[in-house]
């Protein structure tokens, strides 16, 4: 016996059925398969209840699409009708927190303001590729919004040069060029916050320049 392959499980439900229906169009009234089994009115009974209720589920499928668009637009009016009356009950419950929150409302945690900045840590400085370049870096500090740079010449002996100012940088690295080349040079970094906050002065970091 030939063992025939359908691939059923493959199919989705609107498949099977055109596949059913192309079969028993097929097979009816064919002198090779004058008795089918099961039998035609069994096939095609069953055949036709299938269908009927594939009909309804799409058409179900279609009414609850056109509800769940109107459950959608429901819900972004109620979500506004909600903002609207919480904008009520904070102004007419005039500070009271306990008031916010016995008609069912949270209360938002407040800002924590900004007091100290940390001190730059993991500090790095190298060579840059370029003749009197050096790169300096560090890890970001938390609510820092820039670093002011600094740096002097040091030489292997000798007394160090005085602190000069680089330049202000939004970022926790900068490239600083138009050095002496093949200097050594002391870098470090301060960061600064908001309100004028300043933070302490980073550990010194070293490195010759290109």
């Amino acid at each position: 016996m030939l063992r025939i392959k359908i691939g059923l499980k493959n199919m989705t439900h609107v498949q099977l059925r055109s596949f059913a229906r192309n079969h028993q169009s097929a097979i009816a009234g064919s002198a090779d398969f004058p008795a089918p089994t099961p039998s035609t009115a069994d096939y095609d009974a069953l055949l036709a209840a299938y269908d009927a209720r594939i009909g309804e589920i799409v058409q179900r499928e279609i009414e609850l699409a056109a509800l769940r668009a109107q459950r959608d637009d429901l819900r972004l009016e109620m979500e506004q009708m909600v903002t609207s009356r919480s904008r009520y009950v904070a102004i007419a419950a005039q500070g009271d927190e306990a008031k916010v929150v016995s008609v069912g409302f949270a209360l938002q945690g407040r800002a924590t303001p900004t007091h100290e900045l940390d001190a730059p840590q993991n500090v790095v400085a190298r060579t840059g590729r370029n003749p009197g370049e050096a790169l300096v870096r560090s890890r970001a500090v938390r609510q820092a919004r820039g670093y002011l740079y600094e740096y002097r010449e040091e030489p292997d002996s000798g007394t160090p040069g005085p602190w000069q100012p680089a330049r202000l940088g939004s970022r926790c690295s900068l490239l600083l060029e138009e050095l002496l080349p093949h200097t050594r040079y002391a870098f470090r970094m301060m960061p600064f916050g908001p309100n004028n906050l300043k933070g302490p002065w980073s550990d010194i970091a070293h490195c010759y320049t290109g």
